[in-house]
């Protein structure tokens, strides 16, 4: 079996066990930020696999902002919504955890600049070592 699809088997398995998970674990349960951890974590072999370091800062930055949203979505009052959203903020309050996303958001984007930058570096160095050659060659 390849990376591909040893990643690609990885991450769907962690998504069907967090799919089964929300709908097990009550809203009211301390758990609830578990089903949520596991989809977003469920990318991360995927994003293994790929090699260039931007989808990480993308993917990282992308729950950064939705992790936001759902805090102020968390505070935002019933009064000033339309009708139809109320259930809508209300299952967002509830079934998802801001924090969850907002942190994986901030490691993955750590990650992302950090492998973004380790290949820069390498590339910068082979680049060097390319100019470096003797004129024969």
């Amino acid at each position: 079996m390849t990376r591909n699809a040893i990643a690609t088997w990885s991450s769907c398995a962690i998504w069907i066990l967090g799919f089964l998970l929300a709908l097990v674990i009550p809203p009211s349960s301390k758990l609830i930020w578990i089903p949520d951890t596991l989809l977003l974590v469920g990318f991360f072999p995927v994003l293994f696999v790929w090699q260039p370091g931007w989808p990480w800062l993308i993917f990282g930055i992308g729950n950064m902002f939705i992790g936001f949203v759902l805090q102020v979505a968390f505070f935002l009052p019933d009064t000033g919504l339309p009708q139809t959203m109320v259930p809508v903020r209300a299952h967002l309050a509830q079934y998802h955890v801001p924090m969850i996303w907002i942190l994986t958001g901030i490691g993955s984007t750590i990650y992302g600049i950090i492998r973004m930058v380790k290949h820069l570096t390498l590339w910068l160095k082979q680049k060097a070592r390319k100019g470096k050659s003797p004129e024969g060659s």
